[in-house]
C-alpha cells in the first residue's frame, strides 16, 4: 500500500481562506471559508502539513499556523525556489 502525502495550501486573505487539499502532489479540493470557522475546518481535513500565504498581520497569520506541524509560510521575503 502506498502512503499518501498530503498537505493543504492555505491562501488566507481579508474576506476569505481559501484551503486546497493536494495528495501526491495532485489537487484533490478546495474549500474556502473564513477566520471564524478556519480551525473546524482544518480539524475536519485533518492534514498536518501546510504552506501558508496571508495578506492577514502577522499574529493572525501565526495563529493559523498554530494548527499544523511547522508550517512553511510564504511571504513577499520568502526566497526562491523553495
Amino acid at each position: 500500500m502506498r502512503l499518501k502525502n498530503q498537505v493543504v495550501a492555505i491562501d488566507a486573505g481579508n474576506t476569505s481562506i481559501k484551503i486546497g487539499v493536494f495528495e501526491n502532489g495532485q489537487l484533490k479540493v478546495v474549500h474556502r471559508t473564513d477566520k471564524e470557522h478556519f480551525s473546524k475546518k482544518i480539524q475536519s481535513i485533518g492534514i498536518k502539513s501546510a504552506v501558508i500565504s496571508s495578506v492577514l498581520s502577522k499574529d493572525e497569520t501565526e495563529q493559523l499556523g498554530l494548527l499544523f506541524n511547522s508550517p512553511l509560510f510564504v511571504t513577499s521575503e520568502t526566497k526562491t525556489p523553495i
